[in-house]
């Protein structure tokens, strides 16, 4: 319930970025439809001292599911261990030092990261899910400026595609600033559907 009033907060803060992602290391996974299937949606308000980042897996297909997410920071603009909130659904613990799968590739670090405990693919973020990540002492000028400068990353490791159950890892690329009222409207709808899913 903390998540979902997190959530909404999100939601109704008039300043965000929405970041993408691009895929790095598609590991098994042979199809270019799988992958263009993967859609994963991170946000970035601003809270007071901290920086809140809501990712949310928007997949077309069912399946896809986040079960390792990683900050690099190489310009050390966090100074301590960001806080996860979990929603019903999942259940995720901090682990900094398992890199993401084909991190070497793209020299990426993990200086903070999470993954979902087992049993793995039912504690990640499925499909319609999400967490959040706060952040303190930062302001989200500091990440998008970190971000446009390549100087911080966020990657995760997807889980369950196809039915195959392959796997990939994603990283963040760029990010735009959606209107503050569409954002409001996509989150506020995606609210009703979650309180929705947990009455059924």
């Amino acid at each position: 319930m903390k998540a979902l009033l997190l959530l909404l907060l999100l939601c109704l803060h008039s300043h965000a970025a929405t970041i993408f992602f691009d895929v790095f290391n598609s590991q098994t996974v042979t199809t270019t439809q799988e992958l263009s299937e993967i859609k994963l949606e991170v946000t970035l308000t601003q809270s007071l001292n901290s920086v809140d980042v809501l990712i949310v897996n928007v997949s077309t297909a069912p399946t896809p599911t986040i079960t390792q997410i990683a900050f690099d920071d190489d310009i050390d603009l966090i100074t301590a261990q960001p806080i996860i909130f979990d929603n019903q659904y999942t259940r995720f613990e901090i682990n900094n030092k398992t890199k993401v799968p084909g991190a070497n590739t793209v020299a990426f670090n993990t200086d903070y990261g999470w993954k979902s405990i087992p049993p793995t693919i039912s504690s990640g973020v499925g499909v319609g899910e999400y967490v959040i990540i706060s952040i303190d002492a930062v302001t989200i000028s500091e990440i998008e400026e970190a971000i446009e400068g390549n100087n911080f990353r966020i990657a995760m490791h997807v889980q369950a595609i196809g039915e195959a159950n392959q796997s990939a890892a994603l990283i963040s690329t760029f990010r735009i600033l959606p209107e503050p009222s569409s954002l409001m409207l996509l989150g506020i709808g995606g609210v009703v559907c979650l309180l929705r899913r947990k009455r059924v």
